[in-house]
């Protein structure tokens, strides 16, 4: 599993803007995209291993306040940031 911040890089933005005729055929295709405040980012499908419902976080003590916790994916414990 790639790193949240290698993970966070191969984001493309998606802004509002139309992108130009030129730009625009590398641009097609399927894209799961995220919200994060006032800005969207998505990352092309075919790169989405699986999209796994939201279960308990357990919180750990004592960690950076960007640390939430961590989760128990079959049985491997994922840390979970708050970007």
């Amino acid at each position: 599993m790639a790193a949240p911040a290698a993970l966070f890089n191969t984001l493309q933005i998606l802004n509002n803007n139309v992108p130009s005729s030129e730009n625009f055929s590398t641009l097609a295709g399927k894209y799961l995209t995220v919200a994060l405040g006032q800005e969207s980012y998505g990352i092309a499908v075919i790169k989405v291993r699986e999209i796994i419902r939201h279960t308990q976080i357990t919180s750990v003590p004592q960690m950076s306040a960007f640390v939430q916790g961590v989760k128990n994916l079959r049985g491997r414990v994922i840390p979970v940031l708050d970007l």
